[in-house]
């Protein structure tokens, strides 16, 4: 019934089976090799996102750092730290630590609050009010309560960080930092705390989850999650044996996760990610389709290599053609070999930059201290050919003018000549000698085991003849910044001394060429008399250009005395800005803003001009505004007197307010407004306050049985004595006596 098969056709089966089974099993063994390896390989990966993650988190939550250090360092803090409850000065120093708390807000999108806790005189002052520690129970909720503030009291010492939830019913996410720390009694007599806005932490985190793999991220403390994408999938992630996972008991199922965590800056602190094993396993799908094809693949390249030989050989070359394509480059090139050469040495090429820019990124990092040397592994730092070997550092930072001063610095021709003139110049003496391109400046790492005179010397002779050789040949006017000789770990405070030697060079105009150790570091800006900002204000308002270029004359002759460092400059600038500023916002009030608009010009590259240059031109528009003042006249200033006196009557029970604060909330100088209310109203502004004060004083002491020193808080009195004073002087007996006499 069935005709026999022959043995040839057992044959073909068998060899069809082979030619199966043999590309199956290679395949399969290969599959399972590249399954590992793409695991291992996104692993590693994820790893790279969550660092990066880490840098940006990192870059925000050091503003808290900065932020706690500054004000360390503020003397209003310093100042109330010190001071008892009865200093008749404390609340002008609350008062001005409450504004540059306001200040401080703004550099962080992070911080929902912040407060300053003084343990000694019991007082808080907020970003947004100031008060004392007794009426914390009667702030809103939002404010951080008095359970908190004994237990940061009782924990922080000195440098010592908390970041915590707090135990109350808000629930609120602090990190606090001990600022004074009284070593006697060993309690801290300053601590700031901010309230972080967990909402916006939450966004952030979610962000960064929307551009990577991870299922979720968890911003944890001491292994304690404050802030995650989904805290109640994270509170139920279980451990075994090293093993993660999350079981979902209404649907029976069970979740594998890879857990990973970095270390962010705050103390303490870790970013945890947590990813489905269930990614890979749909890679491996698709690794199952590309295997199918495979295998249909090498079947029909096993029926073909039975009768066709040359179409074996030539069939590699003719797919290799089909991947690359057309190309416009080679596109009339008719041999298939050069074709794949020259895309093999474009992609080289690709690949090169690719690397040079990498490593100059990571060289940046080491410079500015977002990476430390000991945490590139052992493969980067052998692919871009980064090895710091010897036990010093000096880093060399040039900056410099051509005719297109735009051009980008990792590109530009500049560049390009620059190091390589360098190369010649140094690598004969120092082999490890590394450039990095940012923001128009270069900076050069030499690494070295030699640091005595002789080297310094060879430094500056080789760079002397660099920037006289560019000058002449190639017109180019290089400055360099030299740090001094620097421990491997000391590599970012090597270059923050060339950057600010750099920086030095361009605000005083020196030379070319300057070592770290010659630019003066102590402040000198004490022994210049600048005056103050109201001086030199009436100066100018009074239309004296005599007395402003008398007082110029001798601040240039105080500037040739006394070596100003660079910050000093800085500070010179800064105080004619705000100078500056407080003038133009006095005349507000009296011209238009078109008249002001011409005047007044600073844009923010005036404190990156030279200091001789940026007085001459402060000068040049003080005699400008004097002129203005002689020929134009003013508008009447009926409305803002009006204001002041409404103002007054508001804010009557401010202790803070005073003739300078008053004028400082409506931009002009305190004689002008005392000369202008006077002459509207017949008394001065502080009579009118005392007169709101005392009438409402007297409304309490009639309407209440309020005690007197209450009445005296309560209407703006530091304390009961300034009440009773002021009260007899206007009512002729005490407040007592008053009261007892209505009675």
């Amino acid at each position: 019934m069935f005709e026999k098969r022959s043995r040839l056709f057992t044959k073909w089966i068998i060899s069809y089976v082979s030619v199966f089974l043999i590309p199956l099993i290679l395949l399969s063994v290969y599959y399972s090799h590249i399954y590992q390896v793409m695991k291992t390989e996104t692993i590693e990966q994820q790893h790279l996102s969550l660092v990066n993650i880490q840098s940006q988190l990192d870059n925000n939550f050091n503003d808290l750092i900065r932020i706690s250090t500054n004000l360390q360092m503020n003397q209003n803090v310093n100042a109330i730290a010190h001071k008892d409850t009865e200093a008749s000065n404390l609340p002008i120093y609350i008062y001005d630590l409450y504004n540059e708390l306001s200040i401080f807000m703004v550099t962080s999108s992070f911080i929902e609050e912040m407060y300053i806790y003084f343990p000694q005189n019991q007082y808080i002052v907020s970003s947004s009010t100031a008060y004392q520690r007794k009426y914390t129970s009667y702030m809103p909720n939002r404010y951080i309560t008095e359970n908190d503030w004994d237990y940061l009291t009782g924990t922080l010492t000195r440098n010592n960080y908390e970041f915590y939830r707090s135990n109350d019913d808000s629930n609120k996410l602090i990190f606090s930092r001990c600022l004074i720390y009284n070593n006697r009694s060993k309690s801290p007599q300053a601590i700031i705390a901010f309230k972080l806005n967990e909402e916006r932490l939450e966004q952030t985190l979610r962000g960064y989850l929307a551009s990577s793999n991870f299922s979720e991220l968890a911003f944890s403390s001491h292994a304690a999650p404050l802030v995650s994408t989904n805290l109640d999938l994270t509170g139920q992630i279980q451990e075994e044996g090293g093993h993660f996972y999350y079981a979902n008991e209404e649907i029976g199922e069970t979740v594998d996760y890879i857990v990973d965590d970095v270390p962010l800056s705050l103390p303490g602190t870790t970013l945890v990610s947590y990813t489905e094993e269930d990614m890979y396993f749909d890679e491996l799908s698709n690794m199952y389709f590309i295997l199918f094809l495979l295998l249909l693949f090498s079947i029909l390249i096993g029926i073909i290599l039975t009768y066709t030989y040359s179409v074996r050989n030539y069939r590699p070359l003719h797919e290799l053609i089909q991947f690359i394509g057309p190309n416009s480059a080679d596109v009339n090139e008719r041999n298939e070999y050069q074709r794949i050469k020259k895309v093999i040495i474009q992609s080289n090429m690709e690949i090169e930059t690719q690397r040079n820019l990498l490593r100059n990124n990571y060289l940046n990092k080491l410079l500015t201290g977002e990476l430390l040397y000991t945490q590139m592994t052992s493969t980067i730092s052998k692919q871009l050919n980064i090895s710091f070997d010897k036990d010093y550092f000096y880093v060399i930072t040039f900056s410099y003018t051509t005719a297109d001063s735009t051009a980008d610095p990792t590109i530009d021709l500049t560049s390009f000549i620059a190091q390589n003139i360098l190369k010649e110049l140094f690598i004969p003496f120092y082999s490890n000698l590394y450039f990095c391109n940012s923001h128009n400046t270069i900076a050069m790492i030499i690494n070295t085991s030699n640091i005595d005179a002789s080297s310094a010397k060879l430094i500056e002779e080789s760079l002397s003849t660099f920037i006289t050789y560019t000058k002449n040949h190639f017109n180019i006017d290089f400055s360099a910044g030299i740090s001094d000789a620097c421990q491997n770990h000391q590599l970012p405070d090597a270059y923050t001394q060339s950057r600010n030697t750099l920086e030095y060079i361009h605000l005083f105009d020196t030379k070319g060429l300057l070592f770290y150790e010659e630019t003066p570091t102590e402040s000198q800006i004490g022994y210049v008399d600048l005056k103050t900002s109201e001086y030199v204000i009436n100066l100018v308002m009074s239309g004296d250009e005599g007395g402003i270029h008398a007082y110029f004359e001798h601040l240039h002759q105080d500037f040739s005395t006394h070596k100003l460092s660079a910050g000093d400059a800085k500070s010179c600038l800064y105080f004619f800005y705000n100078v500056t500023m407080r003038l133009k916002a006095s005349l507000s009030y009296q011209y238009s803003y078109k008249q002001l608009s011409e005047l007044f010009v600073l844009d923010p590259d005036f404190f990156n001009e030279p200091l001789s240059e940026a007085l001459l031109y402060i000068e040049s528009m003080y005699n400008k505004i004097t002129v203005m003042l002689r020929e134009t006249q003013p508008n009447s200033v009926d409305q803002i007197i009006q204001d002041v006196h409404q103002y007054i009557d508001s804010n009557y029970f401010d202790f803070n307010l005073n003739l300078n604060t008053i004028a400082d909330h409506f931009d002009v100088t305190p004689s002008y407004l005392s000369k202008k209310f006077r002459s509207e109203y017949g008394f001065s502004i502080i009579d009118h306050l005392y007169r709101t004060r005392i009438q409402h004083g007297i409304m309490l002491l009639h309407d209440t049985r309020l005690k007197i020193a209450e009445i005296a808080q309560m209407i703006g009195f530091p304390n009961s004595n300034a009440f009773i004073r002021i009260f007899k002087k206007y009512q002729g007996c005490t407040p007592g006596q008053y009261k007892v006499e209505k009675e």
